[in-house]
């Protein structure tokens, strides 16, 4: 499924959301979203670049790829096993070496940053989505003075050592 899809199915739900807040006695003017790894990815392109709406008041990004451009996490996606799934959401094809489509910048949050208050949670040891896209995406937020928080998981890989307690415990808390 291509992002324009996913994007187009988030938006729906948001308006849905919004749409019935009131019947729902829920606010819907300080609405979060998030997710985990590919679902983080979505949270932070919908909340920088598809939030027309501005419904969005914050993200919080669990393992999620920021930058689809960065040769790093497309050479992982190789390595794991995961490209075709990108290549599908992205639209291209990615070869090692070669000039990539723009395409894959047109899926990366991290050339969308908007000033949405952005929680990226992240361990060091993820072999799936490189640690460097949280660090990426905290650097380019911080060069524009926007608001977020990079909580670093030590030694935590794509699960983000959720299995412990005291480090769910502490992500809960963040």
């Amino acid at each position: 499924v291509h992002y324009a899809e996913l994007m187009s199915d988030v938006d729906k739900a948001v308006n849905y959301i919004v749409d019935h807040g009131n019947d729902w006695n829920i606010n819907t003017n300080r609405m979060a979203i998030g997710g985990i790894s590919a679902g983080a990815h979505m949270a932070l392109l919908y909340g920088y670049q598809y939030d027309k709406g501005n419904h969005i008041s914050s993200i919080i990004s669990m393992a999620g790829p920021s930058d689809i451009a960065d040769v790093t996490i497309l050479n992982a996606s190789v390595i794991n096993k995961l490209i075709g799934g990108v290549e599908k959401m992205v639209g291209t094809t990615y070869t090692a070496g070669q000039t990539l489509n723009q395409k894959f910048a047109n899926a990366s949050p991290i050339n969308f940053v908007k000033n949405v208050p952005t929680l990226i949670i992240h361990g060091t040891a993820d072999v799936i989505v490189p640690y460097a896209q949280a660090e990426l995406l905290s650097d380019r937020l911080k060069q524009k003075s926007y608001t977020h928080d990079l909580m670093t998981i030590p030694n935590a890989n794509h699960d983000l050592g959720l299995g412990n307690s005291a480090t769910a415990e502490q992500i809960a808390d963040r």
